[in-house]
């Protein structure tokens, strides 16, 4: 039997435990199941290590295992750092929709005059009638800036940090996958321009999330591009590798954040319950699909499971997974930060969602 399906074996076992706790559950049921399941789960998949988290009116838990650092042999704890990889696309999101209420930003006039300084961008297709809201739920049409010949450059060069020009040279003079707003494809391009946009706003990308989103938030674990301080980051592992530099070098706004599963929580927490990041009506623009996609919104990915619908986003990058959940009907919020590449995060969502509100 394939890992995957052992590991998927092994946490639906999980749930016939769960279940008769259902009247009686308490935190301390749920704490132990989902410790027993984060363990088994990087045990099987062979990953060094991980935490997740579980938050809601009255649960904040943050649950750690296995290791951060394969030469130090240190331990993951709650406050260790993770990179976050495409997960940090919600908090750039948040940022550009803060401005647009302040009326510094417009959702669907062309970008054009704020990005029209870089260089050489007439050679980007699409980029002189795109709008920001095509910019952030992919109906751009613009190309993935992510291809080989960027990743083969970044392995030449780990600490190599790039900024929004050299990235998009990688795609100028390739054709549109589309015009815009006439279909949906993902692609990374679409918020190096939003970082760009949030540099020329608020003087750099890092300022902008400070001011929109970390303070507002309480993130003090959180850091743009390489942390602060490495020593309680976690290192990411890809085919026996520590590819850590190459993951910390990643400062472009389509994957810029460094941070603990805790302040990824607190972000959703603070964006979706305590709503004091951005008004209501910013809130339904982030949480609607578009005419061209029904399961992403703007930075924000919309789904549903037995448990309700959710929103969230996922991260991957050599070495680093993310993913991430918040039920809006119960207030509750699920994320996961590990430091390998097995991509099988979901089915572990999954599982602790129905490890939760089954013993609810």
């Amino acid at each position: 039997m394939p890992q995957t399906a052992v590991a998927r074996a092994f946490l639906l076992s999980l749930l016939l435990v769960v279940s008769p706790l259902a009247a009686t559950a308490n935190e301390t049921a749920l704490g132990r199941i989902a410790q027993e399941a984060l363990d088994t789960f990087l045990a099987t998949e062979g990953i060094d290590g991980g935490v997740l988290a579980i938050r809601d009116g009255e649960t904040d838990m943050v649950l750690a295992s296995g290791i951060a650092e394969r030469s130090t042999q240190r331990p993951v704890t709650a406050l260790t750092s993770f990179y976050a990889a495409s997960a940090g696309k919600m908090a750039v999101a948040a940022a550009i929709l803060a401005y647009v209420e302040d009326g510094i930003l417009d959702l669907d006039a062309s970008v054009w005059p704020l990005i029209s300084d870089l260089p050489d961008i007439t050679q980007l297709a699409n980029a002189d009638v795109v709008t920001l809201r095509q910019l952030l739920d992919h109906t751009s049409g613009l190309p993935d800036y992510l291809d080989d010949a960027f990743f083969e450059d970044s392995l030449d060069d780990p600490t190599k940090v790039f900024t929004p020009a050299d990235a998009l040279h990688y795609v100028y003079g390739i054709d549109p996958d589309f015009p815009p707003d006439e279909g949906f494809e993902y692609s990374n391009t679409n918020y190096v321009l939003l970082g760009h946009i949030l540099e020329k706003v608020a003087g750099s990308l890092e300022a902008a999330l400070e001011t929109k989103v970390f303070s507002k938030a309480g993130m003090r674990q959180t850091s743009v591009g390489r942390p602060t301080d490495t020593s309680v980051a976690a290192h990411g592992y890809s085919a026996g590798l520590d590819m850590s530099e190459l993951a910390w070098a990643s400062a472009l706004a389509d994957g810029p954040l460094t941070m603990t599963a805790g302040d990824l929580a607190q972000f959703l927490d603070t964006l979706f319950v305590r709503k004091s990041i951005l008004g209501p009506e910013s809130l339904r623009d982030m949480t609607s699909g578009s005419g061209q996609e029904e399961t992403y919104g703007l930075g924000m990915g919309l789904e549903e499971d037995a448990f309700g619908p959710w929103y969230g986003h996922s991260g991957g990058y050599d070495g680093f997974e993310s993913d991430t959940r918040h039920y809006p009907q119960t207030g509750t919020t699920l994320v996961i930060m590990i430091n390998g590449n097995q991509q099988s995060e979901e089915t572990f969502l999954d599982t602790i969602a129905a490890a939760y509100f089954n013993a609810q």
